[in-house]
């Protein structure tokens, strides 16, 4: 009986690998423009799209579970957005809060060069390769989101030790 257990649970595992994607890894790539499909399409009809357009195997129910707890599916594209957000401040001395919220600021800083840190003359390619990967997710996962998805994911954020640019001087403070 061991045996076929064994044999039962050998052939399961090669079959997964032949199989369709499933939601697995996929869920958080997808949420955030699936919570905006939502408000126009049903659960169902996302799921029937996903798999006829594209054999993306996803249940009505795990997209009406993941609508009911968008954090959790929204938190890996949040920390993608910060971490990008975080290395293009940086690099331009601005603020995360206002590299976010101001479109016009975005692309006018990227349209300069960025200071980027390294080195050796490979580290700093590295590092501009980074911030040139960093560039795209702001413009086109951040930028490119509808704003109700923004919205949610802007209350994930941390600005604590981002709020201010690197390099900026805030002044004296005066004792209390």
């Amino acid at each position: 009986m061991e045996g076929e257990v064994r044999e039962i649970g050998a052939r399961l595992i090669e079959y997964s690998r032949e199989e369709p994607t499933t939601a697995r890894g996929l869920m958080g790539g997808l949420f955030p423009y699936i919570a905006v499909a939502a408000r126009r399409m049903s659960a169902r009809s996302i799921s029937r799209y996903l798999q006829e357009a594209f054999g993306v195997k996803i249940s009505a129910v795990t997209i009406a579970k993941s609508l009911r707890q968008p954090e959790k599916y929204l938190e890996p594209f949040a920390d993608r957005i910060e971490s990008a957000a975080r290395r293009v401040a940086d690099a331009h001395s601005v603020g995360m809060r206002d590299l976010l919220t101001e479109p016009s600021l975005f692309w006018h800083v990227t349209d300069q060069s960025p200071t980027v840190g390294g080195i050796s003359s490979e580290e700093m390619r590295h590092e501009f390769e980074a911030y040139e990967e960093a560039v795209s997710v702001v413009k086109d996962e951040w930028f490119s989101t509808n704003e109700h998805v923004r919205g949610l994911v802007w209350e994930m954020l941390s600005f604590d030790d981002y709020d201010e640019p690197k390099n900026s001087k805030t002044g004296d403070q005066e004792e209390a």
